[in-house]
């Protein structure tokens, strides 16, 4: 092999072992805010000002909720209508109004 070749070909190799864990998990934020999108879509003709919302997420905060309270949910948050878009009022830090799926990372919701 060239020896010219031998340097840029171990630096893109550098990088493209570096940057894989980074982009695999942009992609599974990707594919998981997919399934939420397609399971919410379910969800919203049925949804009323003031609906209790249950979901879960792909976080390990989530998981430890999930686990500690032996729930298949570990988050809730009302949900209302505001213009064309549906909010959620939920406790995160600080306590805040979301665009309703968009900050949600999970697949699965039910309501009330």
């Amino acid at each position: 092999m060239n020896h010219r070749l031998l340097l840029p070909l171990l630096l893109f190799a550098g990088f493209a072992i570096a940057a894989y864990p980074r982009l695999h998990r942009k992609l599974l934020r990707d594919q998981s805010h997919r399934a939420a999108e397609a399971a919410t879509a379910q969800i919203v003709p049925q949804l009323r000002d003031g609906d209790l919302i249950f979901h879960t997420s792909q976080s390990a905060q989530s998981r430890a909720i999930q686990l500690a309270t032996h729930s298949a949910w570990s988050h809730c948050g009302i949900v209302y209508k505001q213009g064309e878009n549906w909010q959620v009022f939920e406790a995160v830090q600080p306590v805040k109004l979301s665009r309703w799926p968009t900050g949600w990372r999970g697949a699965r919701a039910a309501t009330s």
